[in-house]
């Protein structure tokens, strides 16, 4: 599933960094001078958007890379984030908050991405001087004004103690019912949680399938072990380099 993760830049210039990186977009993790001077040839922007795997550590280190790089311009105003929710910012820490801090001030989920992966980039964001802001989960999301939805209710802070009882709650008001999600973290939450919802049945995975499913290595072994065509993966050292 995509999960973006932005960044804004002085100027109102915005980065979005996404789970989804295709073509030669910036060069490798470990270049910061080939990320200038990518960077040279995207500038002016009103917004960056990179992409992200969830299994591939580089494009997690691309994000810190560009992080740094376009705070070392001047141009970085701020990082928003889909890995964390909205409402949830690091405006008013001080650029020598710890990891402790910046966590807590964006509640952070760590089960759901672990912050070793995609806490570089946040505290680069930090350091230099700019917020850090979550952009998850609108409570005005189009799927909430649907004609088609008969009952909402938003309840926060997400896969907390609180959900749990409001599903419990639904339960026992419905009956024996089911519960379908569709975001990895959701599924992963309820999966874990299933004891806890009472007469609510989630539909998910096994944690094995789960698992499986994640990780896009072993996703594309499965498909090609039932003769299914997979893309083939070519890597390069620098987009200067051609196929």
């Amino acid at each position: 599933m995509p999960s973006p993760l932005s960044v804004t830049l002085r100027r109102t210039l915005a980065a979005v960094i996404t789970t989804t990186l295709t073509g030669c977009a910036l060069p490798p993790a470990h270049d910061p001078v080939a990320t200038q001077q990518r960077l040279d040839t995207l500038l002016p922007a009103d917004a960056l958007l990179l992409g992200e795997q969830h299994d591939a550590p580089d494009h997690q280190r691309i994000h810190q890379t560009v992080v740094q790089a376009l705070a070392a311009r001047g141009e970085l105003a701020a990082l928003a984030l889909e890995m964390a929710e909205q409402g949830h910012s690091t405006a008013g820490l001080a650029r020598e908050a710890n990891e402790e801090l910046v966590r807590a001030a964006l509640h952070w989920d760590n089960a759901a991405w672990p912050w070793a992966a995609y806490g570089p980039a946040v505290m680069a964001a930090v350091r230099a001087g700019v917020p850090v802001l979550g952009i998850s989960h609108d409570p005005d999301a189009i799927g909430l004004s649907s004609r088609y939805l008969w009952r909402k209710r938003v309840v926060g802070p997400p896969r907390s103690p609180e959900l749990i009882n409001a599903i419990r709650s639904l339960g026992e008001e419905l009956g024996p019912c089911c519960l379908i999600a569709v975001s990895e973290a959701n599924l992963t939450w309820l999966e874990a949680n299933r004891a806890s919802l009472g007469l609510v049945q989630p539909i998910t995975p096994t944690r094995t399938a789960m698992e499986m499913v994640l990780d896009k290595q072993r996703t594309l072994q499965a498909a090609r072990a039932v003769g299914i065509s997979t893309p083939e993966k070519i890597g390069r050292a620098s987009c200067r380099e051609r196929v």
